[in-house]
């Protein structure tokens, strides 16, 4: 029995002791913000984000739009001979636009809500991203 408490009790100040010591960590880190201004900066590239209105536009479908069948048509328009790359939860499709700028294609839905996520690249370069949430349902709205 005695070997039983004292195992306890040693337990129990390890765990105690590593609890504090986290305790005491976090407040340290919560306390002293003047150490996170005093340290050396170094530089850092940024990447801009990706323009989403004038370069990419997506026609069809709507925003937050009810389909009731699984397989429907996205189409829209980017900068004439850019790539075109459209992912939803199941299907992805990679499609260049026409001379116009123009693209047209079909994707697959699951059931209930898809994000919609269209990026438009020239080269290597994303020059345009958009994403939508279309919602497929087989249950008849009445």
């Amino acid at each position: 029995m005695r070997k039983e408490v004292i195992f306890a009790l040693i337990l129990g100040s390890l765990l105690g002791g590593i609890i504090l010591y986290g305790i005491k960590l976090a407040n340290n880190a919560a306390s002293s913000p003047s150490q996170l201004e005093t340290s050396p900066t170094t530089k850092t590239q940024v990447t801009p984000v990706p323009k989403a209105a004038e370069d990419l536009i997506i026609s069809t479908p709507e925003n937050h739009a009810v389909f009731f069948e699984s397989t429907i048509p996205v189409k829209g328009s980017s900068l004439p001979g850019s790539t075109i790359v459209i992912v939803t939860e199941d299907d992805q499709k990679i499609i260049d636009t026409d001379i116009n700028g123009s693209f047209d294609t079909t994707i697959e839905l699951i059931g209930g809500e898809n994000n919609i996520l269209v990026n438009s690249f020239t080269s290597d370069t994303l020059i345009a991203s958009a994403s939508i949430q279309v919602i497929y349902t087989t249950t008849v709205i009445e």
